[in-house]
């Protein structure tokens, strides 16, 4: 038996929490106390996430900025939720590009 009650082998971490979500993973224990409260306050990165690829299936490919409109977002906090999506497989590149609000060329995102 494992922590979820049943007989597969889930991956876990060194404290046994599922891989991925154990707070102690994510700190040392030379950190500052501040460093330890923040890494309880991560769950907004999932919450962004979620925001960010309803947004893409709901308008279709987006640039970054374009997003940070729709979804209420700094850009540089979507692009790292970009990043987490394409990582995680969830969301890719595209090789069109659109004019950005600086003039600048942005690649469109899409699920």
């Amino acid at each position: 038996m494992n922590l979820f009650g049943d007989s597969t082998i889930a991956p876990s971490c060194r404290h046994g929490r599922p891989a991925g979500d154990c707070v102690f993973c994510k700190t040392r224990a030379t950190d500052p106390e501040t460093s330890r409260a923040a890494a309880h306050q991560t769950g907004f990165a999932k919450t962004h996430k979620a925001r960010i690829l309803a947004a893409l299936n709901l308008g279709g490919p987006q640039t970054q900025t374009e997003l940070a409109v729709t979804v209420d977002l700094l850009p540089h906090q979507v692009n790292k939720r970009l990043n987490d999506l394409h990582r995680d497989e969830l969301a890719h590149p595209l090789a069109e590009t659109r004019e950005g609000h600086a003039g600048r060329q942005e690649r469109l995102w899409s699920t």
